[in-house]
């Protein structure tokens, strides 16, 4: 069975947690990578994203990734991203912290940057089907991540 993906702008995807640790698991610091991101010398195309859909809600299993996204998208460096859906997932309800319904996030241990203005209720979703990566503007950049 081919995996499903749908674009969608990061600010659609809500955290699964009230608050996120400042680094990765090798280490790396989460807003270094933001800064390497907008600085070019780092990759999108670095970073796997999974999205799950529960009670018509996308959620994040990915909560620092999401972070970086929607930190990317605030500041106009990105618009949407490609994700895969996860055909069924059941979340482990102690981890289910949000506090917010999964708007924002704080970032434990360093500056949490503006990341939800956004967030609003309209839905810019589309299934992705093809694997082009068109873009129609040339200040914003859709990115897959598998």
């Amino acid at each position: 069975m081919a995996d499903r993906c749908i674009k969608l702008p990061p600010s659609k995807i809500h955290f699964l947690h009230d608050s996120i640790g400042r680094n990765f698991k090798n280490g790396g610091s989460v807003n270094d990578c933001i800064y390497e991101i907008i600085e070019g010398r780092l990759e999108m195309s670095s970073f796997k994203k999974i999205i799950v859909k529960r009670d018509n809600l996308f959620w994040s299993l990915d909560n620092r990734r999401l972070y970086i996204f929607r930190v990317l998208e605030e500041r106009g460096h990105i618009r949407t991203i490609t994700a895969k859906l996860l055909p069924e997932f059941r979340f482990d309800e102690d981890k289910f912290t949000t506090t917010n319904s999964g708007v924002s996030v704080q970032l434990r241990g360093d500056k949490t940057f503006p990341h939800w203005t956004n967030v609003n209720d309209d839905d810019d979703t589309e299934d992705d089907d093809s694997d082009d990566d068109d873009t129609d503007d040339d200040n914003y950049y859709d990115y897959y991540y598998y």
